[in-house]
């Protein structure tokens, strides 16, 4: 958080770690208990992660002791550290509720040890009254887990375990008020991408089954279910303009199409081709989308206004956009170019001009607007 932070110090003589909190407004120091040594595997970086509540008062993080992961929750306030017990023997992500009440963990199943586990789950631990709940039933892998914007819905894609000849995609959405779950997505060839509304009032996804691509949106105040578009071309993303706007994007085997949809009304608006999109990156106020093409047939960058869906041709340069960044008021667009080496454009919306502001025998990267 803004004025406290863990420090994680480890021993070199016996591998085994300690926890420092610190608390910089005051200038305290505190040390906790002896956690272990970390696995050192390809799941596991030698830095520790640790996953703070957003109310910056709880820090949970995991450490090891005889081949088995505690899961274990400090309590900055009260100065305490508690292990959380769930009779697993692996933590691999942690995802904290909105509103700091709990929050969820991936781990294997509990029949299945952290090298052989076939069978991932989903935890649910409540902070007030310590409890751990298993969510996902336990013959399903879950791949990805989200809360709702407003704290009340959890979303979560899952396939079978691995060995399996065909693997489908499901995707759940669980109330945590009403402890219900609820399949969204049944059977999937390919499970692609979901996204909430800014308010959290929609979820939209789409997926690939018999080599139809669907978009869906699902209002939960209301439950009702609506299917967007259906589409044999391929899926590129999804993104959400104002909380009432979602934007689709499709791409086939040359062109792609940016698709808007007013949630409200059920209006949509299709742009026209962008050839083929690389990636793209939208300006602050989400009304422009900078379309980056790196066919080595045509390169160049679209900038394309979402309020109009017109397209404007904004940059033909010989080499790759590797890395780029938006001016905070909107107006510049800054990229790293790939041409004799890796150098510096600019490019200025207001005349449409691209110009280069550097050359060098040195490699830019991370541009990051200042101000």
């Amino acid at each position: 958080s803004d004025n406290r932070m863990l420090l994680f110090l480890q021993d070199a003589s016996n591998g085994d770690w300690k926890v420092l909190f610190i608390d910089t407004s005051t200038g305290t120091t505190q040390v906790f208990q002896q956690l272990g040594s970390f696995y050192e595997n390809s799941y596991l970086s030698q830095e520790v992660r640790v996953d703070w509540s957003p109310n910056g008062r709880y820090a949970a993080f995991s450490s090891t002791k005889r081949r088995k992961s505690q899961l274990l929750l400090l309590d900055t306030y009260q100065g305490t550290v508690r292990s959380i017990d769930w009779g697993g023997a692996y933590v691999y992500k942690v995802e904290w509720s909105f509103d700091s009440s709990g929050f969820l963990f991936h781990a294997p199943s509990l029949e299945h040890t952290f090298l052989s586990a076939g069978s991932w789950s989903v935890f649910h631990y409540n902070i007030t009254t310590m409890v751990v709940d298993t969510l996902s039933p336990q013959a399903a892998t879950w791949l990805q887990i989200e809360w709702s914007p407003a704290g009340r819905y959890i979303v979560a894609s899952t396939s079978p375990p691995s060995g399996q000849v065909r693997s489908p995609f499901n995707l759940y959405l669980w109330d945590t008020v009403r402890d219900s779950q609820v399949t969204l997505t049944q059977n999937a060839d390919t499970y692609l991408d979901y996204t909430w509304s800014p308010d959290g009032r929609y979820l939209a996804w789409t997926y690939e089954k018999d080599e139809i691509f669907e978009y869906r949106l699902l209002d939960v105040s209301l439950g009702t279910q609506h299917l967007l578009l259906a589409t044999q071309n391929f899926r590129s993303g999804l993104y959400w303009i104002d909380s009432n706007q979602l934007m689709i994007g499709v791409q086939n085997e040359t062109d792609h199409f940016i698709y808007i949809v007013d949630v409200l009304t059920g209006e949509m608006r299709r742009s026209g081709s962008l050839r083929n999109i690389s990636s793209w990156s939208l300006s602050p106020d989400n009304r422009y989308l900078i379309a980056v093409n790196s066919s080595l047939q045509s390169r160049g960058n679209d900038l394309l206004d979402l309020f109009t869906l017109e397209a404007t041709l904004l940059s033909e340069h010989p080499g790759n956009e590797v890395e780029r960044a938006w001016s905070p008021d909107g107006e510049r667009y800054v990229f790293v170019g790939e041409d004799d080496g890796y150098d510096l454009y600019i490019v200025d919306l207001p005349c449409l001009c691209v110009r280069r502001v550097t050359q060098t025998f040195l490699e830019e990267a991370v541009p990051l607007w200042v101000r």
